[in-house]
């Protein structure tokens, strides 16, 4: 089975706005995971989520389609590309029941997203890096 995102990032030439758009969601989980941690004990709280890779998949897949006017006077059509520069994480919050006796958020849960976050933005901002440096070198015309 084939990993869409995966493929999308690491095998397709024109991934860096998906790329980019992937840091932000990174930047905002963590966000997210440092405001659960800090109101672990807090009553009532409720646990935050960022969504991202569902919207995302779905750009990509929209990206995917050709599509084309059959008349002049039809309105221009753009795919996914709209699609992909309106895409922002969205911060939800939990619904689950409380586990700790003050509410819903599990420290450990949050450490090892945390902690599998900070990888994922590291290893996003890499491959950006890389292929800007590609960029770079094929405009200026020297080796990287």
């Amino acid at each position: 089975m084939s990993n869409s995102v995966y493929d999308f990032f690491f095998k397709r030439l024109d991934a860096m706005q998906p790329l980019s758009k992937g840091l932000d969601a990174y930047a905002a989980r963590q966000k997210t995971y440092a405001a659960n941690i800090a109101n672990s004990e807090t009553p009532g709280y409720g646990a935050k989520r960022v969504e991202f890779e569902g919207e995302l998949r779905k750009a990509i897949s929209t990206r995917r389609m050709q599509l084309s006017r059959t008349q002049q006077e039809h309105i221009p059509v753009a795919g996914g590309r709209d699609r992909m520069e309106r895409l922002q994480p969205e911060v939800v919050t939990s619904r689950a029941e409380m586990i700790n006796g003050v509410n819903n958020v599990d420290i450990e849960r949050e450490m090892s997203g945390m902690a599998t976050n900070q990888i994922q933005f590291a290893t996003a901002s890499k491959v950006l890096a890389i292929r800007y440096r590609m960029l770079r070198s094929s405009i200026i015309g020297r080796s990287m």
